[in-house]
């Protein structure tokens, strides 16, 4: 039998001879409706105008607790063998409690959603969306930063100069974090800035704060040629030693590192510099057109001419670490 569809239309309302009564909070008058054996009650009593209120003012809270694996999630993971599901993408904590599972098939993703105790409510075919106070848990790759987040991070430091804390680009997150006073911003992979007000901070690893604004603006300043810093190079934290600045005001470094036993060098901006841990236990060279190969000293640029191992200005040498160096070398030293 066809069910039968009702409207506001087919029902008949008779107005009750009670008094009409005025809501103050809402400012408006509630009749009091009834049928033969129903009454439709439409007060509003104070408690729902003020969740009205709030609303209307939608707001983000501010992640304050930790976000962890529950003993049902993790079952379910190690009884579906996820972590050994070779389409594993990532794995996304929700600040709500909830985990996300993404598979990448090819050029096809599928993200599922285990809620907390360990169920599998629904599935949707495309990446999950991490927001700042999520988690992520596991990645298979990182993200690379795209033309369109690059040219909005250089927008974004430019109106918000001087007042930029630390930039974040985190493992396994496509977008790039920007902690500013009194609130963060989120690039994300489209060129869309979101901003939050209740959540100004984000935790992560030394190696995901692409800039430091707090440190690392005394602390170039500081450095030196012959200085072993630790800097930021990409996403990549290293140790290296700084072995020749340049450019207006010297703001230029050139920092020699070594990865994977391979040496190399380039360049940075003294902003990179996050920590100097001292001076280099090296020993400089370049090339001279009267000696060929020239050695010196990478603190006070002394010439040495024989296997010193610490030189007159108390700098402690070490010839199997060669550095190559274009600073001027001193071919006679005063102490000063």
């Amino acid at each position: 039998m066809p069910g039968t569809q009702l409207s506001l239309f087919d029902m008949n309302f008779t107005v009750s001879k009670e008094k009409v009564t005025e809501n103050k909070a809402l400012d408006t008058k509630v009749l009091s409706l009834d049928t033969e054996k129903l009454t439709l009650d439409t007060k509003i009593d104070q408690s729902y105008t003020n969740i009205l209120k709030e609303k209307s003012e939608p707001k983000i809270e501010k992640a304050t607790r930790a976000v962890e694996l529950t003993t049902q999630q993790q079952k379910f993971l190690d009884e579906n063998k996820i972590m050994e599901n070779e389409n594993l993408s990532r794995l996304i904590l929700k600040y709500s409690g909830g985990l996300e599972v993404e598979l990448k098939r090819m050029n096809k993703v599928e993200t599922f959603y285990i809620n907390t105790v360990g169920g599998k409510e629904f599935t949707w075919d495309k990446k999950t969306q991490v927001l700042p106070w999520d988690k992520i848990s596991y990645y298979k790759n990182d993200f690379e930063i795209n033309t369109i987040q690059k040219q909005k991070l250089r927008e974004v430091k430019e109106e918000y100069k001087g007042k930029i804390k630390q930039i974040i680009h985190r493992h396994g997150d496509e977008n790039i974090l920007v902690e500013v006073e009194g609130k963060l911003l989120d690039i994300i992979s489209n060129g869309w800035v979101l901003e939050f007000t209740e959540t100004t901070h984000v935790d992560c690893a030394k190696d995901e704060v692409l800039e430091d604004f707090q440190e690392k603006q005394d602390v170039g300043k500081m450095v030196k040629v012959g200085d072993l810093v630790q800097a930021t190079i990409g996403k990549s934290l290293v140790e290296g030693t700084i072995v020749s600045e340049y450019g207006l005001g010297s703001e230029s470094l050139n920092i020699s590192f070594k990865r994977n036993g391979t040496i190399f060098s380039t360049a940075i901006p003294r902003a990179h510099v996050r920590a100097v841990l001292g001076k280099a236990k090296c020993i400089f060279w370049k090339y001279d057109d009267e000696l060929g190969i020239a050695y010196f000293c990478p603190k006070c640029e002394k010439f040495l001419c024989s296997n010193e191992t610490k030189c007159e200005c108390g700098q402690e040498i070490d010839w199997r670490n060669k550095v190559h160096s274009e600073e001027k070398i001193k071919w006679s030293y005063m102490p000063t």
